[in-house]
């Protein structure tokens, strides 16, 4: 494919930026990809919804009056099942 990545090495480059946040300037090669592959796209608008998602739902918490221990503790619980 015109020597870009594959759609495994675009998935876990969008995955760490999702699990890292988008500090990372994306490489060429990868916005080439994105540019001819449906499949791709679609994965990194789903890790945007769950991005979106995930910061909905901890605004809510915040929003309910959790303590800060129970914050931490559904926030630990959220990374480590993402990991």
């Amino acid at each position: 494919m015109l020597g870009l990545p594959s759609c495994r090495d675009v998935s876990y480059e969008l995955s760490r930026e999702y699990m890292q946040g988008a500090s990372a300037r994306r490489s060429w090669r990868v916005r080439a990809h994105l540019l001819i592959c449906g499949a791709c796209r679609r994965y990194e608008q789903y890790l945007a919804w769950m991005r979106d998602n995930v910061r909905r739902a901890a605004d809510n918490a915040a929003s309910a009056r959790l303590s800060h221990a129970q914050r931490e503790r559904i926030r630990q619980t959220l990374h480590e099942q993402l990991d």
